[in-house]
């Protein structure tokens, strides 16, 4: 993994890159503002040209990253173990394909998000319903695993 953060026309853009260059997980900074890849689509897309980014680029250490993830998220963490128990391992659940990540479909169940590395089906376009089961969870992003049903 990498890590970059860069600031560029005063917004903060912290990234995690997997050995291919594509992120992983993002958080932005904008004026106060903080958007978070594990609740809004604001992932990079593509691969990270890190020669072809503009503004002030610096790689930092997954040290620093996770301080400021964990940080972003610190408000988070009793309403994620809340939603654990309210989507147990085993429980059927339908949800809508929002997008893709380089992590699998990212879909919506209610007001959390679940990722499903499966292939879906040839006509899974954004916005179908989906079927699927809780299959486990992701404690870095917050998102329930999802497995799609038979």
């Amino acid at each position: 993994m990498k890590y970059i953060y860069i600031i560029y026309e005063n917004i903060e853009y912290w990234i995690e890159l997997d050995k291919d260059d594509y992120a992983l997980r993002q958080i932005i900074v904008d004026n106060g503002e903080i958007e978070i890849s594990c609740k809004t689509d604001c992932l990079a897309e593509g691969v990270i040209l890190l020669d072809e980014l503009d503004g002030d680029v610096k790689i930092i250490d997954n040290i620093v990253f996770e301080t400021k993830w964990n940080e972003v998220l610190l408000n988070t963490k009793t309403a994620w173990e809340q939603k654990k128990s309210d989507y147990p391992i085993g429980k059927k659940v339908t949800g809508t394909l929002k997008y893709f990540y380089p992590q699998g479909a990212v879909i919506q169940l209610e007001e959390i998000q679940g990722i499903c590395a499966n292939k879906l089906p040839a006509d899974s376009t954004v916005g179908s319903q989906l079927q699927c089961i809780v299959s486990g969870y992701d404690e870095s992003n917050f998102w329930i695993i999802l497995t799609l049903a038979k």
